[in-house]
């Protein structure tokens, strides 16, 4: 959009070596907007301003995603199912976050036929998801400072969270996302990758706002040694 606060986060992405060439700058639209309340360590959307979304998925689009290995996406973004099928078609790892999405019988149905790595979402967000666990599909649900559950086909995992008292917990469930992602990029093993990814999470409840910190790797492995 056309305010400076948009500017600021492009350059802050550029800053971090994040490729922005194919973010949509707009001047003719303002840059959303969300406005959060944060009381005793809990966190409420409650006001999203000039919500603006993605319905175009172009030929250029589909060349970029072709080099992709893996991607991550939620059933919020309008083209969710064009992205979901693509990826699938061209065999691109596929990554869910249910982050505020209302799960109908269509976007269910195209969990199921896109088959996705893995699906993310809190006690709420997942809990119809069951019968979408297949030998392809896992499902990671995220359950604040009680940690979060692993469903496979072997059935619940759960697994601790860290012990931190939180200030603002605005991002904690992307953060716990990366870092899952992270630990399967690696291919590391079941236990240790939700460890990173809980650290992630409960490394993002430390300060206000959902990009006040971005931490290193060796500041989340030093964060897990402490406990």
């Amino acid at each position: 959009g056309k305010y400076e606060y948009g500017r600021s986060i492009l350059e802050e992405l550029k800053n971090l070596g994040v490729d922005t060439t194919r973010i949509i700058v707009d001047e003719t639209l303002p840059t959303t907007r969300c406005y959060i309340n944060v009381e005793s360590g809990e966190s409420k959307v409650v006001n999203l301003e000039y919500l603006n979304r993605l319905y175009i998925f172009r030929d250029e689009d589909r060349k970029y995603l072709k080099l992709a290995k893996s991607i991550m996406i939620g059933p919020r973004l309008p083209i969710f199912e064009q992205y979901a099928i693509f990826a699938k078609q061209h065999n691109i790892t596929t990554y869910v976050t249910l982050h505020m999405s209302l799960l109908d019988k269509k976007i269910i149905s195209i969990l199921k036929e896109t088959k996705p790595k893995t699906i993310f979402g809190n006690q709420s967000e997942a809990s119809n998801l069951e019968n979408i666990v297949n030998s392809n599909t896992t499902v990671v649900v995220t359950k604040g400072s009680s940690g979060a559950t692993v469903i496979t086909t072997e059935g619940p995992n759960n697994f601790p969270s860290f012990k931190v008292n939180p200030i603002d917990p605005t991002g904690a469930g992307d953060s716990f996302a990366a870092g899952y992602i992270y630990g399967d990029i690696k291919k590391w093993n079941l236990e240790k990758k939700m460890k990173f990814a809980n650290a992630l999470g409960a490394l993002a409840t430390q300060q206000v706002g959902a990009r006040s910190n971005l931490y290193s790797l060796q500041e989340v492995e030093e964060f897990i040694k402490k406990f």
